[in-house]
């Protein structure tokens, strides 16, 4: 019983450590994803102001990269990858591009150009291998479209490859985690164990219980519900067992006193009649008197089997009133006889 107690609990602590782990590592997920997704807009709402000033002072500026020098200082940009190409006859030319791309540039030769327009951004991720981060958001949008000449502008910022804030996040939410499974299981265990224990009890109280007639009941845990319910349906059941016994008992003891008095009355009666040789008449007697016993321990064991065929409700359907008056009357006058 031991060990199936604590395969038990074992089989419980670890679903429940299975199931924990598998909530608490998707919500820190979900929790590291929407910082990420914020981090991301966040990029988006950085290159929107500067794509939209870039494209206000193409025409005026754009002879050279100090523009974008100018640009990536008035909003503030560490890094700010820009670069115009020119699409003419299905082939793209890198007209300008920033310092710091340095000898690299953008992704430029497969652009969607049916999704661009002069008035909407589109934006996108690249990777690119040479650059340090690597992974950029691109915002692409057309400058200029005459006929098949399209002038084109991306700008683009990197993605720190390490965001202090989330790697402290991620920190923060293992250690919580580990931390929330730990109080969590230290709690379930304490309670299973209690718990447990209380049933282990409960069967041990089981074994002991005798069915003897005597009211023997186990006391609720007080814990689990399910539990003192089980006990309580035991109970009932101990209960009705013992009174069924008890039944029994009383039943077999005035069983045999009712039996053994007319037995012993017809054995008197042919002792007496064996002594001496009597009349006709005195044997007559004699016969008669264990007629009428033995018609009332054929009567008894009728009642008898009565009492041991037919339920308590069966029983009392065949109550009938009576008269103490008789009953004593009748006793008297067979006392006499």
């Amino acid at each position: 019983m031991m060990k199936l107690f604590k395969n038990i609990k074992f089989r419980l602590l670890a679903g429940l450590f299975t199931f924990l782990f598998i909530v608490f590592y998707g919500f820190g997920f979900f929790i590291i994803y929407t910082f990420k997704q914020h981090y991301n807009q966040s990029i988006e709402s950085t290159l929107l102001p500067a794509v939209k000033d870039l494209k206000h002072e193409f025409h005026t500026y754009f002879e050279d990269a100090h523009i974008f020098e100018e640009i990536k200082y008035e909003f503030d940009i560490d890094l700010l990858y820009a670069q115009i190409i020119l699409i003419e006859n299905h082939k793209s030319t890198l007209l300008l591009k920033s310092n710091d791309l340095k000898e690299f540039s953008l992704s430029y030769n497969n652009i969607p150009i049916g999704n661009l327009s002069t008035t909407h951004i589109v934006f996108s991720t690249q990777m690119i291998p040479q650059l340090t981060p690597k992974k950029i958001k691109v915002a692409t949008i057309i400058l200029e479209q005459v006929g098949d000449k399209i002038v084109i502008m991306q700008c683009a910022i990197p993605f720190k490859e390490k965001i202090p804030f989330l790697e402290n996040m991620k920190i923060f939410l293992w250690i919580s985690l580990l931390v929330l499974l730990l109080i969590i299981l230290v709690t379930v265990y304490y309670l299973l164990s209690k718990s447990l224990s209380q049933t282990k009890n409960v069967v041990n109280v089981v074994k002991n219980i005798k069915i003897d007639g005597e009211p023997h009941l186990i006391q609720p845990t007080n814990i689990a519900k399910e539990i003192d319910e089980l006990i309580e349906t035991f109970n009932t059941l101990i209960n009705n067992l013992q009174i069924s016994y008890k039944k029994v008992k009383d039943f077999g003891q005035n069983a045999s006193h009712e039996l053994k008095t007319p037995l012993t009355i017809i054995r008197g009666e042919i002792e007496v009649g064996l002594r001496k040789e009597r009349s006709n008449e005195e044997y007559k007697t004699i016969l008669k008197s264990i007629m009428q016993e033995l018609i009332y321990l054929q009567e008894v064991i009728e009642k008898i089997l009565f009492l041991s065929s037919n339920s308590n409700s069966d029983i009392t359907k065949t109550f009938e009133e009576v008269y103490i008056d008789e009953i004593v009357i009748d006793t008297i006058e067979e006392k006499r006889a």
